[in-house]
């Protein structure tokens, strides 16, 4: 019988291969959990940020549309929360679904001039909208949407032109949220994160309006409270 020898004519060549003791193993095992909890951590601080960034630029975006709609109208849209308001095809609204109604679906007329045989109109512009700032439609309220934050949580509208604000609370949704319950109107409650107050000078004091995002937050009532993204703090 031949045995193999190496090129050098050293002796046979060992053919054995040296395993993982259970040992190694947990120590790899323990090593990959420890990098993917670092991962996840990271990755969730990313999503809130970005999140965050989505909102805010959300609110700046409104709040140009709603400068441009008070200029040509005088003033801001109704919140439907004062008094009823509804759609051309009859479904009630309020808050953020007003919103979205009065600034991209509605054609509000301008001015109106008419010289002879001549006759020009000039309506209000629609605004622009993402599906991502969108609550998807529901077939039964046909031409619904509501306004959401980067969390996919539908954003609050309050019209305080008349010096005062309802606090917005309960079952202020409609479908496919409406909850019964949510955190309470950052403006009412005195709230402070970290040392901060939610609010900083709210519509009542300010333009006219309120509008803002419960944050991270949502509808989470066990959630560590946070700050508003908000029309009265986002400079």
């Amino acid at each position: 019988m031949k045995t193999m020898t190496s090129g050098t004519g050293r002796g046979p060549i060992s053919r054995g291969c040296h395993g993982f003791t259970l040992v190694e193993i947990m120590v790899v095992m323990a090593i990959l959990v420890m990098l993917f909890s670092l991962i996840a951590v990271n990755l969730g601080g990313m999503q809130n940020t970005a999140a965050e960034k989505a909102t805010g630029a959300l609110v700046k975006k409104l709040q140009t549309y709603l400068d441009d709609y008070h200029s040509k109208t005088g003033s801001y849209p109704p919140d439907g929360i004062d008094f009823s308001v509804e759609t051309d095809e009859g479904e009630s609204i309020q808050g953020s679904a007003c919103l979205y109604y009065f600034l991209a679906r509605k054609r509000l007329l301008i001015k109106e001039k008419r010289a002879g045989k001549q006759f020009t109109r000039e309506e209000m512009p629609p605004g622009k909208f993402r599906e991502t700032e969108l609550l998807p439609e529901d077939p039964d309220l046909p031409g619904v949407r509501e306004l959401v934050d980067g969390w996919g949580t539908p954003l609050h509208y309050d019209n305080t032109e008349n010096g005062e604000f309802v606090p917005q609370g309960g079952d202020v949704h409609r479908d496919p949220v409406d909850d019964d319950e949510h955190p309470e109107d950052p403006r009412e409650g005195g709230l402070v994160v970290e040392g901060q107050n939610a609010v900083v000078e709210p519509g009542i004091q300010g333009k006219g309006y309120d509008l803002w995002s419960h944050g991270p937050q949502g509808h989470d009532m066990e959630a560590d409270p946070s700050l508003p993204v908000a029309s009265w703090s986002l400079k």
